[in-house]
């Protein structure tokens, strides 16, 4: 199972197949770049969590156990158009590029793309935050998406540890004869 680093780079890869070309750039916040040339999407990790829940198994015959934790986390996706040209229409783009993203998150188009490695639990509403800024006016719409996800370790147990072998299912047999154990009782009277 992926990590949230892996996670991070589908989510990426899966927001620039469905925004609009004019979208040029798509980064995380944590990248640290200059600010880019508008209009692009900026994706921010608002927060991950463990949850209480985890499963674990021992695999039979073995000392590996594995254990899996059930994770969330918060993702905040932004798009920024500049307000450059015809008002109307560079607002109407900046909503409707944001909104047909988070629509195609909610399809199943999304749900298999994700399938094995994270399920989308919620979306929120669409948050206008535009703004003046100077020299224009700067169109910024957002919304969150909580995600679901889990983490599978394996580790050794030590040695010392019980571990279950199941001797009929591995057709183990030892067999001892008298000899044998009359050899060891004699060992351990002469000691």
């Amino acid at each position: 199972m992926p990590n949230l680093f892996e996670l991070k780079d589908l989510i990426r890869g899966f927001v620039i197949q469905n925004l609009p070309e004019d979208f040029k750039t798509v980064y995380w916040q944590s990248e640290r770049m200059k600010v880019p040339k508008k209009p692009y999407c900026m994706l921010t990790e608002l927060s991950e969590s463990n949850s209480l829940v985890t499963g674990e198994l021992q695999f039979p015959n073995s000392l590996t156990k594995q254990v899996t934790q059930y994770k969330t986390a918060v993702i905040t996706i932004a798009v920024y158009v500049d307000g450059l040209g015809d008002y109307d229409d560079r607002k109407a783009f900046a909503y409707n590029s944001l909104n047909n993203l988070r629509t195609v998150f909610e399809t199943m188009k999304a749900h298999y793309r994700f399938k094995d490695k994270m399920t989308v639990r919620n979306l929120s509403g669409i948050r206008p935050l535009n703004e003046t800024v100077g020299g224009g006016y700067l169109f910024r719409y957002e919304f969150d998406m909580t995600i679901g996800f889990h983490e599978i370790y394996e580790y050794e147990l030590p040695v010392s540890h019980a571990v279950n072998i199941d001797l009929d299912e591995n057709d183990i047999h030892i067999e001892v004869s008298e000899d044998d154990l009359l050899t060891e009782e004699s060992g351990r009277e002469s000691a």
